[in-house]
C-alpha cells in the first residue's frame, strides 16, 4: 500500500530524482502516467480480501506471480545506472538493492503461505454471472495491453511504433510500465489460476476502470507525449479511441455487478 499511495499521489515526489526515497535518477511524464497506473492496480489489488470477497486463501495464490514478477523487475533495476542513488537519498544508497531484499522476503512468506494452503497448484474459479466480462477484461488488459507492456513495451507502444501511445518514454517510464504489464496479466487472469470467482474480479475491476477512465482523459486531453509518433496508424492520439473503450468497460462493469445483486457489491 506505502509503494501504491505513493505512487498514485506523487511518484516523483516519493520516489524520483530529488527524494529522499529515491528509486530514479531520470522521471518524465510517462514515468508518472505509469506511476499512477501501477498504484491503482497495485492498491485495489491488496486491499480485495477487504471490499471484493476474495478469500486469503484465492489472494495468496493470486499474488504469488505478481511477487515473482516484481522481484525479477527490482534485480534488473538495482544494475541500471539510473537507479540512484540521488542528491538526496538517504545514506547515499540506491534503494533498489534493499528493494529486492525486501520482495524476497515477500516472496519467501508468500511461498510459504502457498505451501500451507495444500491441494492442487492451479484453481480455476467456477463460471458465473461474470465470467465473460472478466474473460474480456482479461483479453484486451491483460492480453491486447499486458503483455507487451510487460515484455516489448517501447517497440509496441514506444515513439516509433504504429501504435505510439507515448512519443517520450525514459527508462523510469519503461520500467514502472512493464511492472504495471505483469500486473494486468496476473490481476485479471486470476479465476483461472487462482480460483479468484469472477464476480469478485468484477467488484476489483470496477475500482480500476473507474480510475483508468481518468487517466485516459489525461492522456488525450492534458499531457503532449501521447502521440501520434512519425510511424502511426492513425494521424491523431491513439488514446482517444481508449475513452469509448474505456467507457464500455465501465458500463458493462456496472450491469454485470447490478445483475449480481446490488447488495453483493461489497463484500
Amino acid at each position: 500500500s506505502f509503494f501504491a499511495v505513493g505512487l498514485l499521489v506523487d511518484g516523483e515526489s516519493f520516489f524520483g530524482p530529488t527524494s529522499v526515497l529515491c528509486y530514479y535518477t531520470q522521471w518524465d511524464g510517462a514515468s508518472a502516467w505509469f506511476g499512477k497506473a501501477l498504484g491503482i492496480i497495485l492498491f485495489f489489488s491488496v486491499w480485495a480480501p477487504f471490499y471484493a470477497g476474495v478469500s486469503y486463501e484465492q489472494h495468496v495464490r493470486w499474488i504469488l506471480p505478481l511477487t515473482v514478477s516484481q522481484l525479477g523487475l527490482s534485480v534488473y533495476a538495482s544494475t541500471q545506472p539510473w537507479s540512484g542513488p540521488g542528491p538526496n537519498s538517504l545514506m547515499g544508497l540506491s534503494m533498489w538493492p534493499q528493494q529486492c531484499v525486501l520482495c524476497a522476503g515477500f516472496l519467501a512468506w508468500n511461498l510459504l503461505a502457498f505451501k500451507s494452503l495444500g491441494g492442487p497448484l492451479v484453481v480455476s474459479a467456477p463460471k458465473d454471472d461474470a465470467t465473460y466480462f472478466g474473460l474480456a477484461m482479461l483479453a484486451l488488459y491483460g492480453v491486447v495491453f499486458g503483455v507487451p507492456s510487460a515484455v516489448m513495451p517501447v517497440f509496441q507502444f514506444g515513439p516509433s511504433s504504429m501504435l505510439c501511445y507515448w512519443t517520450t518514454w525514459g527508462p523510469a517510464g519503461v520500467l514502472l510500465c512493464r511492472m504495471l504489464g505483469f500486473a494486468l496479466v496476473f490481476v485479471f487472469a486470476s479465476p483461472l489460476y487462482a480460483g479468484v470467482s469472477y464476480a469478485s474480479l468484477a467488484r476489483t475491476a470496477l475500482m480500476i476502470n473507474l480510475f483508468y477512465f481518468a487517466l485516459f482523459v489525461e492522456c488525450a486531453f492534458v499531457l503532449d507525449i501521447t502521440g501520434p509518433g512519425p510511424n502511426g496508424l492513425l494521424p491523431f492520439s491513439l488514446w482517444y479511441m481508449q475513452l469509448p473503450l474505456g467507457a464500455l468497460m465501465i458500463v458493462w462493469n456496472l450491469f454485470v455487478l447490478e445483475k449480481a445483486g446490488a447488495g453483493k457489491l461489497l463484500l
